[in-house]
């Protein structure tokens, strides 16, 4: 019964985890607690933690504790005597000790300090992998996004076609149109229906690379999509110059996308609020947004790091001191015939014996080994140093595009937009004349196209601003 339930209970809990819709920080919740690069780096800084700890403990004395035991006959040395004899041997031995490094040139100080770095070094190198999967995360989901969008897009054109189809039908059987006007419009339902099947793979194709990144097994998985209407600068347009053109009305869906992008469009909101409005001082960001990333913050560990292997280098030449100390005693007792051996308590006190001895190690001569190891880190030092100067000047360049990126694609949209107007204008003018025989099938076709395109292209820079946007927060950028 208990199985039966827990069957029950995972079944509910999958097709619950089917129907769920998720949304863009869903998806990057979820891959955050399942990427593989993730749960591998969450080792990795487990192991930093144990090896700092072992740093710690490297300043606490080394204890050992011993025991011995031998069994001799024939001839052997009586441990009373110290005199050769025949007689038969039982000893015991028992010791305690300790030691500790007093000095050692600074070198377990050093070691402590490289392991408490390397455990932030792997702290931010996790800071710097989830930044790295959630852009993954954010890419594949609006890949899958534009797909999905497009899915709609080309359906509609489907459906208009389809409509023209039959309204060229009809007008054939009137005798206002040929049989090549028929074949020229079923030819566009055929291109429209491959259209949306190839858009449809292509979707498919995306969702699957979405929960590739993701690491999700739910075969099911549905992103948001929210519908929302969106104004744009063509509408006031239009509605300014409906007196000229108020014989070509045009369907508000030409110009007015139906932009259900999904949670894009609340990511689009919130990272639109938090950065702001496009403006002349968005160009260039100030170093500190720059200095606090984690390639940043890895470039100075890296140079903390040369550092720390300078000065364990130099301590390789100070010598060492140590302290050992230990305590030991021993029984023994004769097989010999007639003799009473002494009682163990009492061997134990005499036999008992103390020690303490001091020790220093001064490095002479090694080969150079200490002198070439020091010239080494001091290189590498040298090379962090560019590197970090590199890194930061790349981090600074790639910030800066990020913006100029942001702006561009703003200023794009608006240009887009009132492309989509013109266009929608025109294809609507040359479907009026193709109905009235005053333009070619042709014409109304590369007007259409050319709407369709508009459309796609609005629709990726649109998607494409949320994309360039939620790389820019990742700079710590904020306006």
């Amino acid at each position: 019964m208990r199985c039966f339930i827990i069957l029950l209970s995972f079944f509910f809990s999958s097709d619950i985890l089917a129907q769920k819709v998720w949304t863009m920080d869903d998806c990057i919740d979820y891959a955050l607690q399942h990427a593989h690069v993730i749960r591998q780096q969450n080792l990795q800084i487990v192991a930093a933690r144990d090896q700092e700890v072992q740093s710690k403990l490297a300043f606490t004395p080394t204890i050992g504790a011993g025991t011995s035991g031998s069994l001799s006959w024939g001839r052997s040395i009586d441990p009373e005597t110290n005199i050769y004899n025949t007689v038969n041997y039982l000893n015991t031995g028992f010791s305690l000790s300790a030691s500790m490094t007093l000095w050692d040139g600074g070198r377990s100080i050093i070691a402590l300090r490289e392991a408490k770095l390397n455990k932030q070094r792997q702290l931010n190198e996790l800071q710097r992998q989830r930044i790295v999967v959630e852009l993954q995360v954010i890419q594949a989901y609006i890949n899958a996004l534009y797909y999905q969008e497009s899915r709609q897009l080309y359906q509609q054109k489907l459906n208009d076609s389809r409509a023209l189809l039959r309204k060229v039908q009809v007008q054939m059987e009137l005798g206002l149109k040929g049989k090549s006007d028929i074949a020229q419009s079923e030819s566009q339902v055929a291109e429209d229906e491959l259209s949306c099947l190839q858009c449809e793979n292509q979707y498919k194709q995306a969702m699957l690379d979405l929960k590739k990144t993701m690491g999700c097994v739910n075969e099911e998985l549905r992103i948001k999509n929210e519908e929302r209407k969106m104004k744009n600068e063509e509408l006031r347009m239009n509605n300014e110059n409906n007196s000229s053109h108020e014989q070509s009305k045009i369907d508000s869906s030409f110009f007015i996308l139906d932009s259900s992008f999904g949670e894009a469009h609340s990511s689009f909101d919130e990272v639109h609020s938090s950065l702001g409005e496009a403006d002349s001082s968005f160009f260039i960001p100030h170093s500190s947004f720059t200095n606090t990333h984690p390639i940043a913050v890895a470039a100075r560990m890296r140079v903390k790091s040369a550092e720390l292997s300078v000065k364990q280098a130099r301590a390789s030449f100070f010598p060492s001191l140590s302290i050992s100390g230990g305590v030991s005693t021993g029984y023994h007792r004769s097989f010999e015939k007639g003799v009473e051996p002494t009682r163990f308590g009492k061997q134990w006190h005499d036999n008992l014996g103390s020690s303490i001895s001091t020790g220093i190690s001064i490095p002479l001569w090694d080969q150079l080994s200490r002198v070439s190891s020091l010239r080494r880190s001091k290189r590498e030092l040298t090379l962090a140093r560019w590197e970090q100067e590199e890194t930061l000047r790349q981090l600074q360049i790639d910030c800066t595009k990020a913006c100029l990126d942001v702006e561009a694609c703003q200023k794009e949209i608006e240009k887009y937009q009132q492309k989509l107007l013109a266009d929608s204008i025109a294809q609507q003018v040359i479907l009026r004349q193709y109905e009235e025989g005053l333009s070619s099938f042709l014409h109304l076709q590369t007007a259409v196209r050319t709407l369709q395109q508009t459309r796609i292209s609005l629709l990726q820079q649109r998607l494409l601003l949320i994309l360039k946007k939620r790389t820019l927060k990742q700079y710590g950028y904020t306006s």
